[in-house]
């Protein structure tokens, strides 16, 4: 914000101003201090999901391998449950 020095005109008008740009000072770094949490926070999280989405990726492949030398039966079906279960995950 932009003050006018011109309207100055006692040494009080002076205090008045710089308590009230102090206060002001004061709030925008209060401010900035919980944007600067805030984008931590938003960071971590978006960490957290890539590294769980990695994860559910590495599980997908690896199913994937396993089913590929199965031969159709029960173990078969109980592995292709916990891929499509997977994929699921995945995508929410």
């Amino acid at each position: 914000m932009s003050y006018t020095l011109s309207a100055l005109t006692t040494k009080a008008d002076c205090t008045a101003l710089i308590n009230m740009v102090t206060k002001e000072k004061v709030s925008l770094q209060h401010r900035r201090t919980g944007l600067m949490i805030q984008t931590d926070n938003v960071t971590l999280t978006a960490q957290e999901i890539q590294i769980g989405m990695a994860a559910i990726q590495s599980e997908i492949d690896l199913l994937t391998g396993v089913l590929a030398t199965l031969p159709p039966g029960p173990l078969y079906e109980d592995n292709h449950n916990k891929k499509v279960r997977a994929e699921y995950k995945l995508f929410l």
